[in-house]
């Protein structure tokens, strides 16, 4: 909603000495654009990009590894913990679109966000099931 607000507003809100709704205007147009950095090292944080590397590594590990395993489950539960890591780690902001997650409630956020995980997880089953 503040980022459609165009020039003219903000020179209307600028006259009226709304200094406060103009902070708030200016701070949400000045968004950086999306990090595409792989989650775990956003933020340059040492136990983090440890971690990252760790669940990597054996996110790696678990596509080569040899063993009874067939492709189809391989390639689900590979999928399912990609996507897994990119909705609990918001990568590219992806939680903010989810429908009821602008809630000023915690349980509301959090529902919204297991709910879509749980979809998220069908359609890719169903996908792998239509592909192989």
């Amino acid at each position: 909603m503040i980022e459609k607000i165009n020039v003219a507003t903000i020179k209307h809100l600028n006259e009226d000495n709304s200094k406060e709704v103009v902070e708030e205007i200016k701070d949400a147009s000045n968004k950086t654009p999306k990090d595409f950095t792989i989650p775990g090292f956003r933020t340059k944080k040492l136990w983090k990009e440890i971690l990252a590397l760790m669940g990597y590594g054996f996110i790696i590990f678990y596509i080569f590894a040899s063993g009874e395993v067939v492709l189809f489950s391989r390639v689900t539960m590979v999928l399912w913990m990609l996507e897994t890591i990119a909705i609990f780690s918001n990568y590219l902001s992806i939680r903010d679109d989810l429908p009821f997650y602008d809630s000023k409630y915690l349980i509301v956020r959090l529902t919204s966000t297991i709910v879509f995980w749980i979809i998220i997880l069908f359609l890719t089953l169903l996908l792998v099931v239509l592909i192989f």
